[in-house]
């Protein structure tokens, strides 16, 4: 054998290559989804400031009070969806006339084109209608404690931990491509 033949790895099947290549088209997909919603969600917060960013229509936010427990927990995470059509029963995310931060609440009734809502753990309803701007969506989807994780993430450790877990697995493809 010569010296060639031995650094030279062996070639590789059809099946192999076709997976491989499947693979990286996978991956590559997946990223530039990801890139693209960054982005879309990005332009959002900044550019429009929007207190609850959204990309097609969606946004994700973190629960962070029991007004809603037994329904949707502190720490979970609402998916909701911007719709022009709400109705008693509904369950919606709006952001209350001088306020920087969104409640979501159950719509008990509706007046003169106003919702008037109420945490499914408070005695009584809230105290101010809701107009239909200031609605930011329905709850579509929860996803149980999940919101926690995403919480942890904003603080030092959480950065740490995701800064650490990139540049593991930047290292790994790269060992993996050699």
């Amino acid at each position: 054998m010569d010296e060639l033949e031995i650094l030279l790895p062996p070639p590789e099947s059809g099946f192999a290559c076709i997976l491989r290549a499947l693979g990286r088209s996978v991956l590559l997909t997946l990223v530039a989804a990801l890139v693209l919603l960054a982005g879309a969600l990005a332009y959002d917060k900044i550019v429009n400031r929007s207190a609850a960013p959204s990309a097609f229509g969606y946004s994700a936010l973190v629960v962070a009070t029991g007004s809603m427990s037994g329904t949707i927990e502190v720490g979970d995470l609402v998916i909701v969806y911007r719709s022009n059509d709400y109705a008693v029963g509904d369950i919606i995310t709006f952001l209350p006339a001088g306020a920087d931060v969104t409640t979501t609440h159950r719509i008990i009734r509706i007046e003169g084109g106003k919702y008037y809502t109420k945490g499914d753990a408070n005695a009584s309803e809230d105290t101010a209608p809701v107009s239909s701007e200031q609605i930011v969506g329905e709850v579509v989807a929860v996803v149980p404690g999940i919101g926690l994780f995403f919480e942890w993430l904003k603080t030092p450790e959480g950065l740490t931990f995701a800064g650490i877990t990139v540049a593991l697995v930047v290292a790994f493809a790269a060992v993996w491509r050699m």
